[in-house]
């Protein structure tokens, strides 16, 4: 399945009005879109301090207008919720012309 999608950097730096500064997996900055890859290990999302923490600063970078996609890494191995996200990343960038769920 090929996509199409536009350029963007892997695990570039974001600092927020608020100061904080996040590493989403993947950053569409002309669009200001942000992906990010969300494991369920205990040490990280597993964790509801962390959980909560990286909830808050996804909010704060919807406030300053970035369009933030959280996949779960499961949902990686499952072709039909893939190809939702891949559909929902396209009309982020506002690309609603990429392929997504007829690809």
């Amino acid at each position: 399945m090929e996509h199409h999608l536009s350029p963007g950097s892997c695990r570039q730096r974001v600092t927020i009005s608020s100061g904080l500064s996040t590493v989403p997996d993947w950053l569409h900055e002309e669009s200001k879109t942000a992906i990010y890859l969300d494991g369920m290990s205990r040490g990280l999302h597993g964790n509801p301090e962390i959980d909560r923490r990286d909830h808050l600063i996804r909010q704060m970078l919807e406030l300053d207008g970035y369009k933030v996609i959280v996949i779960q890494s499961r949902d990686l191995n499952d072709p039909e919720v893939m190809r939702q996200h891949l559909k929902n990343v396209a009309d982020a960038m506002g690309r609603p012309d990429l392929p997504g769920e007829d690809a």
